[in-house]
């Protein structure tokens, strides 16, 4: 099956109207009003991305850190558009991989266990080369992102 190319479009989902949708007592209007699943998806996949920028300013906020970059490790980092989405409405770099992160973890720790790795160099110099990829922001997203930050923020449950 050939891979369909991907058109931006930009974030539009009305979240106080999803939010309505998705109580409990809502369940039948839901199915009736999102009728493609293709719009669901991305729905949940732009909240996704939403919520991770609330959490992301408010740890800067309260570390006082700058964080220059976000990694995204196992299976999340297989989704393409989430993370391009995710480096768009954050402005850093979003660097996805290893997919297998807890897996290829604990092959290092029974490495450690058996006695073949030595020390912690050794055990990073090997975790250190599995293959990420980089997703950098574009800058062209961006007021579409922080407008969609700001309805987002507006409906949801502090």
């Amino acid at each position: 099956m050939p891979k369909r190319r991907y058109e931006h479009r930009e974030p539009t989902h009305d979240w106080q109207q999803l939010r309505l949708y998705a109580s409990p007592d809502d369940s039948v209007r839901l199915q009736k009003r999102i009728v493609v699943p293709a719009a669901f998806a991305r729905c949940i996949m732009e909240s996704l991305v939403l919520r991770y920028c609330e959490v992301f300013h408010q740890i800067n906020e309260l570390t006082g850190a700058i964080m220059n970059g976000v990694h995204v490790l196992g299976g999340g980092a297989r989704n393409t558009r989430l993370n391009q989405w995710l480096a768009d409405a954050l402005e850093v770099p979003v660097i996805a991989g290893p997919y297998e992160a807890t897996a290829h973890g604990n092959a290092l720790m029974q490495l450690v266990g058996l006695g073949e790795l030595h020390s912690l160099a050794e055990v990073r110099a090997i975790a250190q080369n599995v293959p990420t990829r980089v997703f950098s922001p574009r800058t062209t997203h961006l007021a579409a992102w922080n407008e969609a930050a700001q309805r987002f923020s507006a409906t949801t449950i502090k």
